[in-house]
């Protein structure tokens, strides 16, 4: 790989390219095996809910922030949504 390449940086702090790909194969096994128990589970007819993905913290990779849930307490805005959803 180039020196240049994102997998590849010894010049800044950071990881190495074993780090990297050694990341990437945990964060893709993760993703078939959930793949895989999806696809077994569903052709005996049932489904299965897992957690979250599993991913690797990454010191150059900045964490994703939560989505904000917004909660009101306004009884108007309770009635109407109940009223869309329930009839």
């Amino acid at each position: 790989m180039p020196p240049d390449a994102a997998a590849f940086r010894e010049d800044q702090p950071g990881w190495t390219q074993q780090d990297e790909l050694l990341a990437t194969l945990i964060e893709v096994s993760d993703a078939w095996g959930r793949q895989i128990v999806a696809t077994l589970v569903a052709l005996h007819g049932g489904k299965v809910r897992f957690p979250d993905p599993m991913r690797v913290r990454h010191p150059d990779r900045p964490d994703p922030e939560p989505p904000q849930r917004q909660i009101t307490t306004d009884a108007a805005e309770i009635a109407a949504f109940f009223r869309t959803r329930v009839g």
